[in-house]
């Protein structure tokens, strides 16, 4: 064990909190509060990796209460369910983010009076442009062979960060992703914005 204080461990910068589930499963309620343990350890780092494992989490409206969220550069999460306007919290809240990993998104509800097809426009006019320094999306292991749902996510949050070029599908599917990527481009829905998303198929 290591006690933490803000004057020690000055060199820290990649913080790993895995196996929350199996070992201390009522830890950490919510990804928000894991975050706020993991950043007070390391106060002074400049650079932060924070890797989160705890599929029983959730992420919170409070994450923007924490302290320290400009400082961090890469995320990894793993947690039991995501969807695109949690990815966009993360983003909204972590300027200096360039590299998220997390797990397959959903997109989520909907907002009100927004139909699916009036998404990318939506995206455009209410966050675009966000996240100037983010730049990559790992998007980790699925169970499924269709990607329609993972390819959309991508698309709609290219439309609102538009330094977002680079997304790393599951380790293995990169074909079957490029693939669904293309289609998701191509139908009428994202077609109006082809030559801003082109980055994703060239």
């Amino acid at each position: 064990f290591s006690v933490f204080t803000p004057t020690s461990h000055l060199k820290l910068r990649h913080i790993r909190l895995w196996g929350l589930d199996d070992f201390m499963p009522d830890l950490f309620a919510t990804i928000t509060e894991a975050m706020q343990f993991a950043m007070g350890i390391g106060p002074t780092a400049s650079r932060r990796c924070i890797d989160v494992y705890a599929n029983g989490a959730k992420l919170t409206p409070t994450l923007s209460q924490l302290d320290g969220l400009d400082s961090i550069q890469v995320l990894s999460l793993s947690v039991k369910s995501l969807e695109l306007w949690d990815v966009i919290t993360l983003i909204k809240e972590l300027p200096m983010m360039s590299d998220m990993t997390t797990p397959s998104p959903a997109i989520g509800a909907l907002p009100n009076g927004i139909a699916m097809d009036e998404l990318p426009e939506y995206m455009v006019s209410t966050y675009s442009p966000m996240g100037e320094r983010f730049r990559c999306w790992h998007i980790g292991s699925s169970s499924t062979n269709v990607f329609t749902v993972e390819a959309e996510c991508v698309l709609l949050l290219a439309l609102a960060c538009p330094n977002f070029t680079l997304v790393v599908p599951p380790y293995g599917r990169h074909n079957e992703f490029a693939l669904w990527l293309e289609i998701a481009i191509a139908s009428e829905m994202f077609k109006p914005y082809t030559p801003r998303l082109k980055s994703f198929i060239d």
